[in-house]
């Protein structure tokens, strides 16, 4: 499945899903085919079956495709954000 976002350069970008499983799945995300981790702009959180990504302040770099990867003993899942982020105005 593939969700398309666009978002405004310089917003927060907030990537949710629901991830459930038994036994329950590792998850992880990728920005483009690469692992991402935390930053002090790049958050990951997981809470409950609910696994987020925040990316405050965004920029055009943070554009791409996003992938949350789901996997356990039995098998993997994946669900996948394409990102635009458009350009800032400034006066």
């Amino acid at each position: 499945m593939l969700d398309t976002i666009n978002i405004k350069g310089g917003a927060s970008i907030l990537l949710s899903a629901k991830v459930t499983g038994v036994p329950k799945p590792s998850v992880s995300w990728e920005h483009n085919g690469t692992a991402l981790e935390s930053t002090d702009v790049i958050s990951m959180e997981r809470e409950n079956d609910f696994c987020r990504i925040i990316i405050k302040p965004s920029e055009a770099k943070n554009s791409g495709q996003y992938k949350l990867l789901a996997e356990n003993s039995i098998g993997s899942a994946e669900h996948t954000f394409d990102v635009l982020v458009k350009g800032m105005l400034i006066y």
